[in-house]
């Protein structure tokens, strides 16, 4: 939690931008009383919780200039790939109706994984009533492995977590009731199921990085409440030490390399992403991404209706935060030190809250930017789609990036709600699959 101290009102329209020589210039719940916020009744804000930035700072260059430059996107050969990422489209998952080895009395399953995001599907295999299963999953970046061969359940979960962007190893086992999991060259104690069964009376399919549609509640009781789909690479997948070789389906993956990211890509002369139809912000919406930006300007997220609008957007290198009820635009800014400072070539976690008359800004871990209306209007009425990474240009209202956003841009939530931007339509020089890493 954040504490919000010494909040004024200021007038962005009288501030004139600092003199730069020699340089071209996420939830927060808030109590809910009806009609607009004074400066009082804003007191606290709460941190959209998110995963560390994993990605070491370049040396920065020069003000005015990003530490990348724009290149091509990379095409990953079948020689570069390492696995497959899961989680660009929904359910994306690999099935096997069979493996090496049996699982139902004495195996070991290995694979190595990637990931970011908290949590995840990484394996399931279960009878039809879900009673007999083995499963795996990440939640809160805590690796979890149960087993039930119908008798009772046996369950392991590291203390460590995994989601820091970097290749982990993971290994399970079982000897009919014993369960083990290592996870690099962390061993936890073995565990035993209750009751006396042994055997695991599963059928397939043997699922990898996430399940079919609408998993049954037997499916969601094992799994702990996780039934996403991993967001992340998984490769390697053995079976005592036997590769799996390819899976008869492939649902939603995407091939995974060292020399790219998850994530959209926009390059070259910049485009955009609808992402849908319609979308209205009323009087409350957060968000919360991850961007890698080549360019000091830029718009990042945007809806607009006939007047009202709410935009996310780089200018000269500051991150502004706008929303328009109707009543005049107010902006929270994030200024760093130097307007390079978001395009060092890491990816920064930007947290962005509209509520009533207020809006509120955070980069990683920087304290939030809050700036509140002097209008009395509170519902941003957009009903319009909202555009990510650029705008159509007949859109202009409250745009003051000079001009297109180049770079990265993955991990998008939108009022608690994972966004699949593989699933927006694609406009211009965009890329949907990865992002390169140099």
């Amino acid at each position: 939690m954040a504490v919000i101290e010494n909040i004024q009102f200021l007038n962005f329209a009288a501030v004139q931008p600092a003199k730069r020589p020699g340089t071209s210039l996420a939830c927060c719940p808030i109590p809910e009383p009806e009609g607009p916020y004074t400066t009082a009744e804003i007191t606290t804000a709460k941190q959209i919780e998110f995963p560390a930035e994993t990605t070491t700072t370049m040396a920065l260059p020069p003000p005015g200039r990003c530490a990348l430059d724009v290149v091509d996107p990379v095409d990953v050969t079948e020689d570069d790939q390492r696995g497959y990422y899961f989680g660009a489209y929904p359910n994306s998952r690999l099935e096997y109706d069979r493996l090496p080895v049996s699982l139902r009395i004495i195996a070991t399953l290995s694979m190595e994984f990637r990931t970011t995001q908290p949590d995840g599907v990484m394996f399931y295999f279960s009878d039809v009533m879900h009673r007999d299963h083995i499963g795996v999953t990440m939640k809160g970046g805590m690796i979890r492995f149960t087993f039930d061969s119908g008798t009772g359940t046996g369950e392991l979960m590291t203390t460590k977590t995994y989601n820091d962007g970097h290749w982990h190893k993971l290994m399970i086992g079982r000897n009919m009731r014993e369960g083990t999991m290592m996870v690099d060259d962390d061993e936890l104690t073995p565990v035993e199921s209750a009751g006396r069964a042994r055997t695991i009376n599963g059928r397939p399919p043997y699922s990898f990085g996430g399940l079919r549609e609408s998993p049954v509640a037997g499916a969601v009781k094992n799994l702990n409440g996780v039934t996403n789909s991993f967001a992340g690479c998984i490769a390697n997948i053995k079976v005592n030490n036997k590769d799996t070789g390819p899976a008869p389906v492939q649902n939603g993956t995407l091939p995974c390399s060292d020399f790219t990211y998850n994530g959209a890509y926009f390059y070259n002369d910049g485009g955009y992403i609808k992402l849908m139809d319609s979308f209205n912000v009323k009087k409350k919406m957060t968000m919360s991404v991850e961007i890698r930006p080549r360019s000091l300007n830029g718009v990042i997220f945007s809806v607009h209706g006939k007047g009202d609008f709410v935009i996310l957007q780089l200018v000269e290198g500051e991150l502004w935060f706008t929303a328009d009820n109707g009543a005049g635009s107010f902006t929270a800014k994030y200024i760093p030190e130097m307007n390079n400072k978001l395009c060092d070539g890491a990816w920064h976690t930007i947290k962005a809250e509209k509520i009533r008359n207020v809006v509120i800004l955070a980069v990683d871990d920087k304290e939030s930017i809050t700036e509140i209306s002097a209008g009395r209007a509170t519902s941003a009425h957009t009903n319009s789609p909202i555009y990510l990474g650029g705008k159509p240009d007949d859109i202009t209202k409250g745009v003051r990036a000079k001009g297109d956003y180049k770079g990265c841009m993955r991990n998008l939530s939108i009022n608690g709600k994972y966004q699949y931007l593989n699933t927006g339509i694609a406009f211009k020089d965009v890329s949907l699959d990865s992002c390169p890493v140099n």
